[in-house]
């Protein structure tokens, strides 16, 4: 009897429906999706994160610069093959007051705005008295605004900050 029954459900049974499939790889379709978006925005907040650190060292480079003795100079290295990304607050003497790795996993390039921006190392130093940018790398003929470009090496967010040289202000856009 039981041999029987075996027999009639192996008969009645055709197999996964098509249905059944078109649910399936509906499914996996969307997992898949998720994942990605999901992998994007971890990877794209690189960019964010180091456009956050240049923002914030401009914030202390010109603050040194309006309130202690002496001259300081931020300096940007900006590596083009993205393994030895920095910003670095100094004295005029060279003593090093602060330096941030702004880790490999980012493209940061500068110059004017609407202008041709490169990468290497930038110099920027502040007026004591008003704040505003008197040099960039040692040249006193500066452009009204300069960017400073970043994107992320695997995601595909961009973030920049701009400086503007006659006041000193400074913004992530």
């Amino acid at each position: 009897m039981m041999k029987k029954e075996r027999e009639k459900n192996k008969l009645n049974n055709n197999g996964y429906t098509l249905i059944e499939l078109l649910v399936v790889i509906g499914i996996i379709t969307v997992l898949v999706g998720g994942m990605s978006i999901a992998v994007s925005l971890i990877f794209s907040k690189d960019a964010a994160k180091c456009a956050a650190s240049i923002n914030d060292q401009l914030s202390n480079a010109r603050m040194l610069s309006m309130s202690r003795e002496g001259v300081y100079t931020m300096k940007v290295n900006m590596d083009p093959a993205h393994e030895d990304n920095y910003v670095e607050i100094s004295t005029a003497s060279g003593g090093e007051y602060t330096k941030i790795d702004l880790g490999d996993r980012v493209i940061i390039s500068f110059g004017p705005d609407g202008g041709t921006l490169g990468t290497g190392t930038v110099e920027i130093v502040f007026d004591k008295a008003s704040g505003a940018v008197r040099s960039v790398d040692g040249s006193e003929t500066i452009a009204d605004i300069y960017l400073f470009h970043i994107e992320s090496v695997r995601g595909t967010r961009t973030s920049e900050v701009e400086l503007v040289s006659g006041t000193g202000r400074h913004y992530i856009r």
